[in-house]
């Protein structure tokens, strides 16, 4: 038998809910859910500058929350899915809906991690602000895998 919420007893608070407060938690919950979430997460800007990377993608890349200021998502592409990578942004920013596909990723120590991940650009007043990619591991690097940058 599932909740039904309609009959559910609760008493409305007796003061007026401020939404602009409660969207600012609610952004705060879901960036701490986000950040102890196990699949590697990041969201970017528009031009590739991180705005966020979760603890398990730091952990997978080797980088510190330190670090995501200096970096940019060509960064920690790899050189040869840059244009792959491009191409995915210039979608989003024209507000297509990114199915997951395959990534190469360069960490820290130069080795490649290939991923499979799905991304969306969210918007501000129609302006584009960022986006949010999740993505898991796709395994180790297929036999006779590029090594190193």
């Amino acid at each position: 038998m599932g909740l039904d919420f309609t009959r559910a007893r609760y008493r409305r608070p007796s003061h007026t809910l401020d939404v602009a407060a409660a969207e600012v938690v609610l952004a705060v919950e879901l960036l701490d859910l986000l950040d102890w979430h196990p699949d590697l997460v990041h969201s970017v800007t528009p031009d590739g500058r991180f705005l966020f990377a979760n603890r398990a993608w730091l952990a997978a890349l080797g980088y510190e929350r330190a670090d995501l200021p200096r970096l940019t998502l060509l960064d920690v592409a790899a050189p040869e899915d840059h244009p792959f990578v491009v191409n995915r942004i210039a979608d989003a920013l024209d507000g297509h809906a990114l199915p997951s596909e395959r990534a190469h990723l360069v960490r820290r120590d130069g080795t490649r991690l290939a991923v499979d991940g799905s991304t969306v650009m969210h918007f501000m007043d129609g302006l584009p602000i960022g986006t949010i990619t999740i993505m898991r591991s796709a395994g180790p690097p297929a036999r006779g895998a590029l090594q190193g940058a």
